[in-house]
């Protein structure tokens, strides 16, 4: 893809999953930015950790903080209520949508909200919501340097 859309000229930010296997992919990738920097110099390998403890006044961590994101782009309104453009579009998938939609949420001792971990999920007999992770690490902003 590199090659394919060469004329882009920014940074490529890749984001992957660091936890698991994730974290072989992460180390993988920086090897190949910096065996052929002439190729892959732009790429910038982006780990994240779901269900990784944050600072923040909403969200507990970062999971929750990936869906409210997700959430926010999904709206037809923003925060006060009023009428915004929808930013981002699902394919018609009802095991994403499932995915997206099937997670609980508490609110913590602190008032913050908490969504619910792959292993309380796993208890309730769901699956593991892989492509849903996916979408949440597509559309996780990330700070140009």
């Amino acid at each position: 893809l590199i090659d394919r859309y060469s004329q882009y000229k920014g940074k490529i930010i890749v984001t992957v999953d660091d936890g698991g296997v994730g974290g072989g992919v992460v180390d993988r990738l920086r090897r190949i930015c910096k065996a052929d920097p002439k190729t892959y110099g732009r790429m910038k390998v982006v780990p994240v950790k779901f269900g990784m403890r944050i600072r923040h006044r909403y969200y507990y961590d970062t999971t929750t903080y990936m869906m409210a994101v997700v959430k926010e782009l999904l709206s037809d309104t923003d925060k006060n209520g009023e009428a915004k453009p929808i930013e981002l579009v699902l394919p018609k998938d009802d095991d994403l949508i499932a995915q997206l939609s099937c997670r609980k949420y508490t609110m913590t001792e602190n008032s913050v909200i908490k969504i619910e971990s792959k292993k309380e999920m796993k208890a309730r007999g769901l699956p593991s919501p892989d492509e849903a992770d996916c979408v949440l690490l597509l559309c996780l902003p990330i700070k140009k340097d």
